[in-house]
């Protein structure tokens, strides 16, 4: 009987609970072709216009090449954009000036409360900066 009402009393925590989602951005072979350069992230909701992301946990909002030669992660609070809105697609881009640009696939945020965060890593081979380990959060 006590786990009959243990189970009862768990359905409304399931039922209104946050979906939680973890996924990768890009494909593993989305690279930039430079390492010297620094490279800014920009978020668009659908086929929006695309918006530059400014709000970083790291100590600057771009991909720097101490980012790229360390091979470090830039954390992005989605969430802390003024323009931050609720959108259930969205797609990432990383830009680097007169060198590359790489798109990402649409992310589904369908379900989550607004909570995203995105991290990028670097992974530099070379001369070339991939970012297939790249990946988002959110609740």
């Amino acid at each position: 009987m006590k786990r009959l009402i243990f189970l009862l009393l768990l359905i409304p925590v399931l039922c209104f609970s946050q979906n939680y989602r973890d996924g990768t951005v890009f494909a593993l072979t989305d690279t930039i072709g430079s390492i010297t350069q620094d490279d800014s992230v920009y978020v668009r909701f659908y086929n929006g216009p695309w918006k530059l992301l400014t709000s970083s946990v790291n100590d600057t909002a771009m991909i720097t090449r101490d980012d790229k030669v360390a091979e470090g992660t830039v954390i992005f609070n989605l969430a802390a954009e003024t323009w931050w809105t609720y959108s259930s697609q969205m797609s990432i881009q990383i830009r680097t000036t007169g060198v590359d640009t790489i798109t990402s696939y649409p992310v589904l945020t369908s379900g989550l409360e607004g909570s995203v965060t995105l991290f990028i890593v670097a992974d530099t081979v070379g001369t070339n900066t991939f970012y297939g380990g790249s990946w988002i959060e959110g609740k």
